[in-house]
């Protein structure tokens, strides 16, 4: 614990502080200011106490290299991607199905022919699976590739669905969504109030049903790459997207993720209490 190392490989050099539009649209706060006090991982200490490599036991303390995290962080935020999956390493997959981690690095071993494809990957399972954790790291190992990347979750999928009041906001955010190499859709289906055959849409719903649809038909049509996680079956999916659903089956990689035990009750839980009795900070990482 007496040595402080550099532990994070500094950001390539196509990482760069996002415009102030992206991150006005990505609604990023404390924009315009900062100071090493507002690290997320430091807390201006300029040390903190992490995991060591490939570890989810073993912890060292090491420097911060806060000006990078926020780059990196912001970076990965207007993006879409959330702050768990900033944080989330392959190390942290130990309590994972084995199937799904190889099904997962075969994607990455191969990326530059499934995005020259457009090929794509729906991971279904119940909550706590893994499956998301899976797709973020997908989309950080392309985006350190060069790759263009771009992800929507469901809790946010209705307010950027229905920025019409910003019209070139929405414009923008269409277009990342659209033109990007990869898309990833976390929890499809839980943005719509209709989940089962015997409820009925509501207007607002339709509006977020058929846009998500829509685009999904779009980016398979142009053969760009899906990762969609979701925590519905395929007969529900198939009754919220059917034209989607569709499109998929036919150009797409649709496995299936379900495990036995609750990954989230078990593993993380441990591992979130161990974190809080040795204080160990989480950066944001690539892998």
């Amino acid at each position: 614990m007496d040595e402080i190392t550099r532990i994070l490989p500094p950001n390539p050099r196509h990482v760069l502080m996002p415009s102030m539009i992206e991150l006005d649209d990505a609604d990023i706060s404390d924009v315009g200011r900062w100071s090493p006090s507002m690290c997320r991982v430091c807390r201006g200490a300029r040390q903190y106490v992490g995991y060591t490599p490939g570890s989810t036991t073993e912890f060292a303390t090491y420097s911060c290299p806060c000006e990078e995290q926020l780059t990196l962080r912001r970076w990965f935020a207007v993006r879409g991607i959330t702050e768990i999956g900033m944080q989330t390493r392959w190390a942290d997959m130990t309590g994972a199905h084995e199937e799904w981690k190889a099904a997962a690095q075969d994607f990455i071993a191969h990326k530059d022919g499934n995005v020259r494809v457009g090929q794509s990957l729906v991971l279904y399972g119940r909550s706590g699976s893994g499956k998301s954790s899976f797709a973020w790291l997908i989309m950080k190992s392309l985006l350190w590739a060069g790759y263009s990347a771009h992800a929507v979750t469901s809790n946010r999928l209705s307010s950027q669905v229905t920025m019409w009041r910003e019209r070139e906001a929405l414009d923008r955010w269409n277009r990342r969504v659209s033109g990007c190499d990869l898309l990833v859709i976390d929890d499809l289906g839980k943005e719509v109030a209709m989940i089962s055959g015997d409820k009925e849409p509501t207007s607002w719903s339709e509006v977020v049903r058929q846009s998500v649809e829509d685009l999904i038909v779009r980016r398979i049509s142009d053969r760009r790459s899906i990762v969609v996680t979701t925590n519905l079956n395929e007969d529900k999916l198939n009754l919220l997207y059917p034209r989607a659903m569709e499109s998929l089956r036919g150009s797409g990689i649709a496995s299936s993720m379900s495990l036995p035990d609750s990954w989230r009750d078990t593993g993380l839980m441990e591992r979130n209490k161990f974190e809080i009795q040795h204080n160990i900070a989480r950066p944001a990482v690539w892998a």
